[in-house]
Order: structure tokens, then sequence, then C-alpha cells
């Protein structure tokens, strides 16, 4: 009997140092492992950051960046992350993907004429194709009719993003405003001509001098003087080369 006891109680030890054991290997080895694998980690913000910004930031964390594609957005420079999924600040297992999508920026339009109409018409036009007016700004014209739109700029033709400020350039008609006199000289006749009419002064002759020392039609003397206080519409004299 007493023997039978004793095998009992040693089966009992036996099974119980065995649990013990097990316990031991689960508690330290096992279980560490089987967290450190399931771990979760916040996902940070990566939007509107450059790619390799995003690519950089996951990486510390732990993470995959995987582009999707791109698409356009008025907000968020070229280059820069759009959007994420799965979104920022959401806890993930680490080594998780994390997908994002690129902006190409506004979408490109082409930019309208809104010369010849008033500013009013010119805002209504350039809202309808998704542009807005930004400076107006004022020019003396002899030719065109106070209030009209003379100018613009991006210029009509040209590529731009939608929702561009367009600078308008409008007629102040025959308004006498104080004006610098540019300097013509060296010049050529045509350049002297354009920055006349476009400073709102009125290039009234041109005289020809004999002259080897420069090219044909370049200007060498002018009135008023380069640099003098005038008025707009003021009369402009110049006196260009010639060959004997």
């Amino acid at each position: 009997m007493r023997k039978l006891i004793g095998h009992i109680l040693a089966f009992v030890l036996a099974t119980f140092i065995v649990l013990v054991f097990w316990a031991v290997v689960l508690n330290w080895i096992v279980m560490p492992r089987v967290t450190r694998q399931g771990q979760e980690i916040e996902v940070p913000d990566v939007t509107e950051q450059t790619v390799e910004e995003a690519e950089n930031r996951l990486e510390k964390a732990g993470l995959m960046l995987v582009l999707e594609g791109a698409q356009n957005d008025p907000d968020v420079p070229p280059g820069h992350i759009v959007s994420q999924m799965p979104e920022a600040y959401s806890l993930v297992k680490k080594g998780r993907r994390i997908y994002a999508m690129v902006s190409k920026g506004g979408e490109q339009r082409e930019m309208i004429e809104v010369s010849g109409g008033s500013v009013r018409q010119a805002r209504l036009m350039l809202r309808q194709r998704g542009f807005e007016v930004g400076k107006v700004v004022e020019a003396p014209s002899y030719t065109v009719p106070k209030g009209v739109v003379i100018a613009q700029e991006p210029r009509p033709g040209e590529s731009v993003e939608q929702g561009t400020l367009v600078t308008l350039v409008v007629s102040a008609g025959k308004k006498r405003i104080g004006i610098v006199m540019p300097d013509l000289v060296g010049k050529s006749v045509e350049e002297a001509r354009q920055i006349v009419r476009e400073t709102g002064l009125r290039l009234v002759e041109v005289t020809q001098r004999t002259s080897v020392e420069v090219l044909p039609n370049t200007v060498l003397e002018q009135a008023p003087r380069a640099g003098e206080n005038i008025v707009g519409g003021e009369a402009v004299r110049v006196v260009v080369s010639k060959l004997e």
C-alpha cells in the first residue's frame, strides 16, 4: 500500500515539475515572441510630405510605403502625398503596407482671352473656366476706352493650373499719371516703339543720323532723357542710326 502511494506521489510530483517547466517556457520564451509579432504601432501622418520624406518616416516606424497612383489636387503641391490608407494615427502591426496617392497639382487648363471687355465680364469668363482675378492694374491708353481690359497675365493660350490668379491691365483712359522716362538708347527702333507704347507714351518723331559704331536703326539719342519724371501721354522723340 505504501509502495502504491509512493508511486502516486512520485507521478504527481513529476507531473507538477513538467507543468512548471512548460509554464516557464511559455511565459519567458514563447509568449514574448508571439506578442512581439502582434505588436501594434501608430501610423504616422505623411500627407502633404514628399514621397521621399513619407518613405523615410514610415520606414523608421517599421512600415512600408506603397504608391497607388496620382491625382489632381489644387491644394497639395505636385509630388506630395494627398492621402494614405490606413489613415494617420490608426494602429497597425509592424511591417504593414501604407498605401498612398500622390498629387499632380491642380488640373491644367488653357488660359482664355479676356481682353476687350470690362473687368466684370473678364471675372465672369475666368470663373467659368476655373480661374480667378488677382490684381487689377490701371494703365493710361489713348486708344482704348477707360475700364476696358487691355492685357492679362498669364497670356491667352498658356497652359496653367486651375485656380490660377489672373492679373488684368485695365485702361485708365487719357489719364495723365507720373512716369519715369525709360532708357531707349541702345535699343532697336522697334523695341523703343514697344517700350514707349507700353509705358503710355507717344513716339512722335524718329530721325536718322549716320553711325558706323552700332547696327542700323539703333536709338542714339532720346527726348525726354532717361530717368526724367514725365506724365502719361507725353511725346517722345528719338534719333536712330543709319549707314552712309
